[in-house]
C-alpha cells in the first residue's frame, strides 16, 4: 500500500489525483479554515483499488470533496475515511462514487467513521451516488463515536496515563484499515505526519 501525504490548504479548489495502486492518504492537521476537493481517478489498469483517508482536526473548519471516478468495466473501489474530531473542530465531508456508463458491474464502498473526542465540534457527512448505468453494486455508511472509557479503564490498569491511553485509541482508530502497510516504521511515519 502507497502511502501519500495532503496538505489541504495547498489544494486551490480541486485536485485530480491518480492513483495507480492501493493508497493511505494522512492528511495534515490544518491551522486554519479550508475547503478542498479531491477527484480521484481509478485507474484503467487496475481492477480493484483500497483508499484510506486519515486526519486530525482541531480548532479548524474544513469542507473536504472526494470524488472516485470508475471509468472501466468491472472495477471495484473501497474508500475509508477515518477522522479524530478535537477540540473545535467543524468538519463537512462529501463523498461521490461516480460510474461512468461506460463502467459496467462496477462495485464502491465508502465508510466514514469519526472519533469524537473533544468539545466544541460539527460533523457532517454527505454521501452521494452519480451512476450513468444499471449494472452497479454502490454502498456507503457513515458512524461517530467516542472514547470508550472501559478501554481508557484497562489501559491505565497497565500502567498508562490517561493522555497515553487516549493517544493510543486514537493510533488505532486511525489505523484500522492499515494491514496492506508493512513494517511498524511507516506507521510511526503516519502519526508523526498526524502529530498524534
Amino acid at each position: 500500500m502507497n502511502v501519500e501525504t495532503l496538505n489541504l490548504g495547498e489544494i486551490e479548489n480541486i485536485r485530480n489525483i491518480d492513483v495507480r495502486e492501493d493508497t493511505f492518504f494522512v492528511i495534515e492537521p490544518v491551522s486554519n479554515d479550508v475547503t478542498a476537493t479531491l477527484n480521484i481517478l481509478f485507474p484503467k489498469t487496475k481492477k480493484e483499488m483500497k483508499l484510506i483517508f486519515a486526519s486530525k482536526i482541531r480548532d479548524a473548519e474544513v469542507s473536504l470533496n472526494i470524488n472516485v471516478i470508475h471509468r472501466k468495466n468491472e472495477t471495484k473501489s473501497d474508500m475509508q475515511i477515518r477522522t479524530v474530531l478535537e477540540e473545535g473542530a467543524k468538519v463537512n465531508v462529501k463523498t461521490n462514487i461516480k460510474v461512468t456508463n461506460k463502467a459496467l458491474n462496477c462495485e464502491g464502498n465508502v465508510e466514514i467513521k469519526a472519533l469524537a473526542t473533544g468539545k466544541n465540534i460539527s460533523w457532517n457527512v454527505e454521501p452521494n451516488l452519480e451512476i450513468s448505468n444499471k449494472n452497479v453494486n454502490v454502498r456507503h455508511k457513515a458512524s461517530m463515536i467516542s472514547f470508550n472509557k472501559n478501554q481508557i479503564t484497562y489501559l491505565k490498569l497497565r500502567g498508562f496515563t490517561e493522555e497515553e491511553a487516549m493517544k493510543i485509541l486514537k493510533e488505532g482508530f486511525l489505523l484500522e484499515e492499515t494491514g496492506k502497510i508493512p513494517g511498524s516504521e511507516a506507521k510511526k511515519s503516519i502519526m508523526r505526519k498526524l502529530k498524534l
